[in-house]
């Protein structure tokens, strides 16, 4: 079933059939961790931030504002120009493409882990290790196959949108990769390797990066250790990561 796009999120570049499924997305999406305002209606609010005055609805509200308060000491391990308080923030970071580390490459690496049999669902591994998303030819043509009389479709699931741009953003999103990275501990699936890190970062499940199986921990590690060794190549003059 199609819709017209009735509200627009700038920070994700995503369309929205109301305000109320915006609000919903905004509080819920991990993109908004550090920017959605998580005001409360309710005259008691029941839980306080341990470090300002502010009040929140719900413990998961207080939690993810509290990460505003955290010391952001965590480097990008790719561009080394930002600090994050998390290595989920650190994550979309990079997915957005505003790093020198692209998002393919963080998923190939994921993939390649010696420990990503607890954390790749099994039928997808091929779609991280070949990175099987439009390039920018096959963009340009789903982008001409949705346009319409004052409305932009898109033919995969065909969403439509008031303007181009807004198709543009929708196809070039992750919102029709699979579902490939799970959860070791309680099978929560996820399409970029930024959200899984956040549920084992916000203690979601018994999983953390220090409890549980530990592998979202070790893979954390392991691309790390990647990029130092990537960082001396490119010392060396190679080729930056793409």
């Amino acid at each position: 079933m199609s819709y017209r796009a009735q509200a627009y999120c700038e920070t994700c570049s995503r369309s929205f059939v109301s305000g109320e499924a915006l609000d919903q997305h905004e509080r819920n999406s991990n993109v908004h961790t550090q920017l959605w305002d998580y005001a409360t209606s309710s005259d008691e609010p029941t839980y306080s931030c341990d470090y300002c005055d502010r009040s929140f609805d719900t413990a998961n509200a207080r939690s993810m504002h509290e990460q505003v308060h955290s010391r952001r000491d965590i480097v990008c391990w790719g561009c080394n120009q930002r600090s994050f308080a998390t290595y989920s923030a650190m994550l979309i970071h990079t997915e957005s493409g505003k790093c020198t580390v692209s998002q393919v490459w963080l998923d190939e690496c994921s993939e390649r882990c010696y420990q990503s049999k607890k954390y790749v669902v099994e039928e997808f591994r091929t779609f991280l290790r070949k990175g099987e998303r439009p390039d920018d030819d096959e963009i340009e043509y789903l982008v001409d196959q949705g346009s319409g009389y004052g409305v932009w479709e898109c033919v995969i699931c065909q969403n439509q949108y008031d303007e181009e741009v807004q198709l543009r953003q929708h196809i070039k999103s992750r919102v029709h990769d699979p579902l490939v990275y799970e959860c070791p501990s309680c099978d929560n699936q996820f399409r970029r390797l930024s959200a899984l890190v956040q549920h084992v970062e916000k203690g979601s499940c018994s999983e953390g990066l220090r409890e549980g199986s530990c592998s979202i921990g070790k893979m954390l590690h392991y691309i790390h250790v990647r990029l130092d060794l990537c960082d001396a190549v490119l010392e060396d003059g190679g080729i930056l990561i793409n």
